[in-house]
């Protein structure tokens, strides 16, 4: 219905980007959407009005995923990932300040008389991930070694 990769491809992808980030010392960020009340927006305006905000979103979304490591899914009914490749955060946050933006004005004809549309984010990068993961690590030597340390 989005034209969006799946999870699963989505889950690959991301796989191989981010060891390919990891081998070259290149920047990647993670972000993760999703529509704000989106169940009562669906309730409200019906499902098929409900599908065209869906579409018009993942639209809106992969219109930031330019490059060819870029990457953007559909995740659940509501909620959406996108991968950016070679960037970082101070870069990630104006694009994705632009898309939050460019999702808040969607044209909807339902929306002239309602809340306007929005979504939350988060975003994080590799290299915040990666700082994290090792802090784990480190944490599974200090509590006696051969173990998996997980937040």
């Amino acid at each position: 219905m989005t034209d969006l990769a799946n999870r699963r491809l989505f889950q690959r992808h991301a796989e191989a980007v981010i060891a390919h980030a990891a081998r070259n010392d290149e920047l990647v960020v993670l972000a993760v959407l999703d529509i704000d009340h989106f169940k009562q927006f669906n309730d409200r305006f019906c499902h098929t009005i409900g599908d065209q905000a869906l579409r018009q979103v993942a639209h809106a979304i992969a219109s930031v995923a330019r490059r060819p490591m870029d990457m953007a899914t559909k995740f659940g009914e509501e909620e959406f990932a996108l991968l950016l490749h070679g960037s970082d955060l101070p870069r990630a946050v104006p694009i994705l300040e632009a898309l939050r933006g460019k999702i808040a004005a969607l044209d909807l004809p339902v929306l002239a008389d309602a809340k306007l549309l929005t979504i939350s984010i988060g975003a994080e990068s590799l290299e915040t991930i990666y700082d994290q993961a090792n802090r784990l690590l480190y944490a599974a030597k200090a509590n006696g070694r051969d173990r998996i340390s997980t937040d």
